[in-house]
């Protein structure tokens, strides 16, 4: 059974005198948190990645979701799972985010995105406003345009290009 875990006890001692402040929680697919009550997208795209079913979740997600798989995986460092959201035409663009990732302690959007039906498409410009943070500098918050694009309407939807905007 694939599952995710918390890598530090956090929260209360919720049983004293164990000599164990805090707890581990552990999340499952489709399971949500004990505080919120909300599925968490990080536990969830690990719970994928240690069932080894990344690759058939990006199969058949929506643009938006893809956007947010790239995101979570530059948060983790994930680098397979960075190549798995690109198209293979942007080699370039893979191997600067892969050497990227290092220097990036964390990337947030700080906009939702302006969701519409894709079913038709065969191509989405998507863009969010962001926050970048790297190693010894400050925040910086920037303008990211993921360029989404399949080749029919029945193939998955990959990241073609993305354009990065201070």
């Amino acid at each position: 059974m694939a599952a995710s875990m918390h890598g530090m006890p956090h929260g209360g001692d919720g049983i004293p005198n164990n000599g164990f402040s805090g707890h581990f929680c552990i999340h499952f697919l489709g399971s949500s948190t004990h505080v919120s009550g909300s599925v968490d997208p990080e536990h969830q795209l690990m719970v994928r990645k240690a069932a080894g079913k990344i690759g058939e979740y990006l199969d058949n997600a929506s643009p938006f979701d893809i956007v947010d798989t790239f995101l979570l995986a530059l948060n983790h460092k994930e680098s397979q799972i960075i190549k798995m959201s690109f198209t293979h035409a942007k080699h370039n663009q893979i191997e600067y985010f892969l050497q990227e990732k290092d220097r990036i302690t964390g990337i947030k959007k700080k906009s939702n995105y302006d969701k519409k039906d894709t079913s038709g498409l065969l191509t989405l410009d998507i863009p969010i406003e962001s926050s970048i943070y790297r190693k010894g500098q400050h925040e910086e918050r920037i303008t990211i345009t993921f360029k989404m694009k399949r080749t029919s309407v029945k193939e998955p939807w990959k990241i073609d290009f993305i354009e990065m905007i201070s």
